[in-house]
């Protein structure tokens, strides 16, 4: 970033360090939570009368409404899934609305209302700042027992880890849509455009039975923004280091008795970051020189339609988004590719239908579509093993339909069946009269959920059978197998159960066991683009995962918010792992058995206008398998120690925030021979909000400019600078907004 857009920074910083204790001391703030968990309620309509001064929520549930009239007044708060609160206000303005039980299109019957943590799940709800310049891992990075791995800066390719898990081990969902596809490879967090997002979901241990619920690692649900009911523009422009910037709009509103959402948004950067350069020989600093990142860049466009309606006593929904990305393959540090590229455009569609059948009973239809196309071109052999040009096409459908009855006034029962089937086509660029042979997965899940609620105990038990059906063929540049065909069906049973005892006000205990069952991927079996090698022979993966943990939930004027401390053990048998080897090619394995205990610490402190929260994760991932070599030490990519640490402090018009992420020294081989420096990485922005509806924040990313490796060795940025401009019109309409259905 140029010197004078770094004294803009700093005078900026110390402008709001000067404002800020002035401004808290006179803000007319408060702050809406949930009265059974204490969480914030985001999108909280607020009017005082009689000056009719409204506002909303953020995704906190913070709120400042600037002058209130003297005398007597009165505030009233709405929201959906929500008693509505009318009173005569006292000065803390700090007010709590009691849950009121709905039955929704696109809720189970007992799923959770904003806010509200399922039986036995131990989930985070991340909410999405318009305002802050984030990518999907940066925000993945905030949550208890989640690592996420990249090879380089923004944009670069990213996957994520909860509980040690492996990135083909996590279900990653956009509305409950699976974006895992057979070809495998995990799902790439950074590709994905936080454009219409309005929430993240991470879910560490039991993952709903509406997501089909048979995940070894856990899931990631994005939420999107549903339409407002009040036409809206929203705009948004950033700016940064390395040649980076963001742009979009999306307007929203009614439309022929129903409402709609449309939004573009586009992002680049050149990621030209410097680095550290061992060529090579990390035992010998001797050689070590500064070298700028090569061939990073990446441009991206996302366009998002969504529109929803009534439909009789139910709703239908329909959305589409459309991903077009063009980016570089930069290889690793010490060896810098400088022409491969990689092409991709993926289009996602889905359709929904939900409704009740009656008071105590309701019904869920949905059918998706999704089409992808990966182009990569390594002409020169620069990166992996030899010369390629690939164009490969990932085509997915499926429907679901769920059933959802009330039994008494604590039980509920729901009954899901899901089709789904994938296609395959693999064409080598430099044979195109010659069409390889395409891979086919076809699967079928039929399972039921049930809760029931005692006193202070509700209970939680689902099950699913899910039948596979796969046509494999290897061939040409992508596989190492040429010829081979399954078409064996695999079955995969997998169930769960769970409790959650209320102890006392706010305080829970929960328990939960799983057992899981997951097929290898085509790109396990056969291999990718580049720089990893399929093993044919690979085995399914079984897993078996318990948790358990205390719960504190403070709604209200208390200090300590939030209070959650849980432990888990995941067993794993023929667990897959990807291993490099001396050429910086990977290959996947069954290692045989592994074990991974940990303990997790979340909590959120409150102090007026100031909130300090973070996570602290201890995490033991061992290799068990036969070999004396490998027995015993720690999985690859699993560091034992990680924690975040946030603190802000916000007033009416400016604030401050202050983050800190760490892990410890992690290694990238079996045999524990190939360390990574343990990290700490600060993280501090300012932000101004001069008029209502208008905001700017500035933000330093890696406070220290420390020199950090990720995934495989890849290099990540160092000190890099970024500043964000919002303007929404129509955020202060004085009708309340749409809700935002919840799954």
């Amino acid at each position: 970033m140029p010197r004078g857009m770094c004294r803009i920074a700093h005078i900026a910083a110390l402008a709001v360090l000067t404002w800020l204790p002035g401004a808290v001391h006179g803000a007319n703030c408060g702050r809406v939570t949930d009265a059974r968990t204490g969480e914030g309620i985001g999108g909280a309509w607020i009017r005082i009368s009689p000056s009719g001064a409204r506002t909303y929520s953020d995704s906190s549930g913070f709120f400042c409404l600037g002058e209130v009239p003297a005398g007597t007044w009165s505030i009233e708060v709405e929201r959906l899934g929500y008693q509505s609160l009318r009173r005569e206000e006292t000065p803390t303005l700090l007010l709590q609305l009691q849950p009121q039980p709905l039955l929704l299109p696109g809720l189970t019957v007992a799923a959770p209302r904003p806010g509200e943590t399922e039986v036995a799940t131990f989930v985070e709800h991340l909410p999405v700042e318009a305002h802050r310049p984030e990518s999907l891992p940066q925000i993945l990075e905030r949550a208890a027992g989640v690592q996420v791995r990249r090879q380089g800066g923004l944009g670069s390719f990213s996957t994520a880890s909860i509980r040690g898990s492996t990135a083909e081990q996590l279900l990653v969902l956009v509305d409950g849509v699976p974006l895992n596809q057979a070809i495998g490879g995990g799902v790439d967090l950074g590709r994905l455009l936080m454009g219409g997002v309005g929430e993240v979901e991470v879910y560490r241990g039991a993952v709903p039975a509406r997501f089909g619920g048979n995940s070894l690692g856990g899931a990631v649900n994005l939420r999107t923004r549903a339409p407002a009911a009040r036409p809206r523009l929203a705009l948004q422009g950033m700016g940064g280091s390395f040649a980076t910037w963001q742009a979009s709009a999306a307007l929203s509103g009614p439309w022929r008795g129903g409402q709609y959402l449309g939004l573009v948004e586009g992002m680049g950067s050149r990621n030209n970051f410097s680095f550290r350069d061992d060529n090579g020989t990390p035992y010998n600093p001797g050689d070590d020189e500064d070298a700028r990142r090569r061939n990073s860049d990446f441009s991206s466009l996302r366009l998002l339609a969504k529109a929803e309606r009534p439909w009789g006593m139910g709703q239908v929904r329909a959305s589409h988004t459309l991903d077009l990305r063009h980016q570089g393959v930069p290889g690793i540090g010490n060896y810098q590719a400088l022409q491969v590229r990689f092409d991709t455009w993926q289009g996602l569609s889905r359709a929904e239908l939900a409704g009740p059948f009656s008071a105590a009973a309701g019904y869920e239809l949905s059918l998706y579509h999704s089409l992808q196309q990966d182009t990569y071109k390594d002409l020169a052999g620069e990166v992996g093993t030899g010369v390629q040009h690939h164009r490969n096409t990932t085509q997915g459908y499926g429907a679901q339909g769920a059933f959802h009855r009330l039994w008494g006034r604590t039980g509920s029962l729901t009954l899901r069946a899901r089709l789904r089937e994938e296609h395959f086509f693999p064409r080598d660029m430099f044979r195109p009269a010659a069409p390889l042979p395409h891979s086919r997965r076809r699967a079928a899940l039929l399972g039921g959920e049930g809760e029931l609620g005692q006193g202070r105990l509700r209970l939680l038990a689902s099950g699913q059978v899910e039948g596979v059906w796969d046509w494999l063929a290897g061939a040409g540049g992508i596989g190492v197998a040429p010829g081979r065909v399954d078409d064996q069906p695999v079955d995969l049973p997998g169930g769960q159960v769970g409790a959650e005892w209320a102890l006392g006000p706010g305080l829970a205990l929960q328990l939960h066991l799983g057992r899981h069952l997951r097929p290898a991927s085509f790109y396990e079996l056969f291999g990718d683009r580049g720089a990893v090698i399929g093993n044919p022979a690979l085995r399914r993966e079984r897993g078996l995962h318990w948790d358990g943990g205390l719960r504190l939930a403070r709604p209200g004027p208390a200090v300590l918010r939030r209070l959650e401390l849980a432990g888990y053990r995941k067993e794993t048998r023929n667990l897959i792992r990807f291993v490099q080897n001396s050429q910086q090619v990977s290959r996947p394995h069954n290692i045989g058995r592994a074990l991974v205990r940990g303990l997790e610490l979340r909590t959120e402190l409150g102090l007026g206008p100031a909130r300090l929260s973070g996570n602290y994760t201890y995490q033991r991932a061992l290799n068990q398998s036969a070999f004396p070599s490998e027995r015993g030490r720690d999985l690859p990519n699993a560091p034992r120690h990680s924690f975040n640490l946030r603190s802000e402090a916000f007033a009416r018009r400016c604030g401050l925030y202050h983050e800190l992420n760490g892990e410890s020294r992690q290694y990238l081989d079996r045999a524990n021979l190939r360390p990574v420096a343990g990290r700490l990485l600060h993280t501090l922005g300012a932000r101004l909000r001069p008029r209502a509806g208008f905001e700017a924040t500035a933000e330093v990313r890696n406070l220290g400019d420390i020199q950090v490796e990720d995934l495989w060795g890849y290099p990540l940025p160092g000190r890099s600078f970024f500043l964000a401009l919002n303007r929404d019109f129509g955020a202060g309409q004085a009708h309340p907004p749409s809700p935002e259905t919840e799954e």
